[in-house]
């Protein structure tokens, strides 16, 4: 059993060390295929003490500290006349290539309820100098950085209807716009496709596979 642990554990490591580049936190394709992955890490440390696995895109509090500066210039009435509540106020973000240029851009999940609604939610995705690049209304993650590209920027694909047993009927394409210099605005006014985000495209905010960490600005 000891050498059936430690077979394993190795196994793991090494496909945890492929999982990033020496690029820091420009991000590699995130197989969704993971889960055999996740399951033999369970067996593993079934023993050990729970602890949270937040995606490493999610997690540079530096980072984190500007989007917080950004955010309460943004809201800045709402904040000086305090009506945002501390649960308001909750974010979590990830930095991401997605016009492969080596920098990181930013996508911003607001997810108080001051920010959510029965149609979804409020994102910004910044550029790299913390400029506005789209705000996205009614959003509801998952969002997937796709493998194609419109424009020399990855197409993101939200989840769009549900089957009645649950499942996913079909998928939303937001696709950058370079005349327009953004990603559309509005997720709910895109016209749906059948086609599925591939193993290879990288998944933010799910729960299983990309878990993003909570901040409050």
């Amino acid at each position: 059993m000891k050498h059936y642990i430690i077979y394993y554990t190795f196994a793991i490591l090494l496909f945890s060390s492929c999982q990033y580049s020496k690029k820091g936190t420009n991000s590699q394709s995130k197989n969704i295929d993971a889960v055999e992955i996740q399951k033999q890490i369970e067996v593993v440390e079934k023993d050990s003490p729970k602890t949270e696995n937040y995606q490493i895109e999610t997690t540079n509090d530096k980072t984190a500290q500007k989007i917080i500066n950004f955010l309460l210039d943004k809201n800045k009435n709402e904040v000086e006349k305090n009506l945002l509540t501390s649960d308001d106020r909750k974010f979590s973000f990830y930095e991401i290539d997605l016009n492969d240029d080596y920098k990181n851009e930013y996508i911003i999940y607001l997810q108080g309820p001051y920010f959510c609604g029965s149609g979804g939610c409020s994102f910004y995705l910044l550029n790299n100098d913390l400029s506005v690049n789209t705000y996205f209304s009614v959003t509801y993650p998952p969002i997937f950085r796709s493998s194609s590209k419109t424009d020399g920027w990855h197409d993101l694909i939200l989840f769009g209807d549900y089957n009645q047993d649950g499942g996913i009927k079909n998928y939303i394409y937001l696709k950058y716009d370079k005349l327009k210099g953004k990603y559309p605005s509005n997720p709910s006014l895109i016209e749906k496709v059948d086609l599925a985000p591939s193993g290879h495209d990288f998944v933010m905010w799910h729960d299983e596979f990309s878990k993003a960490k909570p901040y409050v600005f």
